[in-house]
């Protein structure tokens, strides 16, 4: 019709902020999925997961890096860098709880260092998921922790070890005979 094209600074302005939140909404979008996914596994598959949970944690912090610069001044843009940080930080801790020699009394001692009420905890692997780990907030009691695994690993440790003499003095006869004019000896 041969209208002249028109600016409109504003209008302008308002598709690129459009477009900076609707990159930075899919990314957020992203990291609440995943740590809630997470956060929802059983605690039984956790460490047959840790490695696929700690590539894509570091993948999301990836990608949030490269969104463009500006992002980074927005609060929203550091409370989703925080998220991915403290789930993050929180990994070495997980990959320790996921020793094997963890019992209760070991967990309950855990809850206890946490402050949290122990008669509320349920440890059944058909329940127990990520996210009641992460209600201890184990970053905070990560040295009482650390403390707990490297008991329970030497008390798994000694468990492997008396059982082992269990067994291999269960087949083991003792006779005993007279000493001079003396009965048998007496245990």
């Amino acid at each position: 019709f041969g209208l002249q094209f028109t600016e409109y600074e504003d209008l302008a302005r308002v598709q690129s902020e459009l477009e900076l939140l609707t990159a930075l909404y899919s990314m957020h979008t992203r990291v609440e999925t995943a740590v809630s996914g997470f956060n929802e596994r059983l605690w039984s598959i956790i460490p047959s997961s840790y490695s696929s949970m700690t590539s894509t944690l570091h993948g999301l912090q990836a990608d949030l890096r490269g969104l463009p610069r500006l992002l980074r001044e927005w609060p929203a843009y550091d409370d989703l860098s925080k998220t991915i940080s403290d789930f993050i930080a929180v990994l070495p801790t997980i990959s320790n709880l996921c020793n094997t020699g963890l019992r209760r009394r070991h967990w309950m001692q855990m809850v206890s260092a946490a402050g949290q009420q122990t008669s509320t905890w349920n440890l059944d692997p058909d329940t127990f998921k990520l996210k009641h780990v992460m209600s201890l907030n184990p970053v905070s009691i990560r040295v009482e922790i650390d403390e707990i695994c490297r008991t329970a690993k030497k008390e798994l440790e000694i468990e492997a070890k008396v059982q082992g003499l269990g067994e291999k003095w269960a087949d083991r006869l003792f006779q005993f005979i007279d000493y001079k004019d003396r009965p048998g000896a007496i245990l």
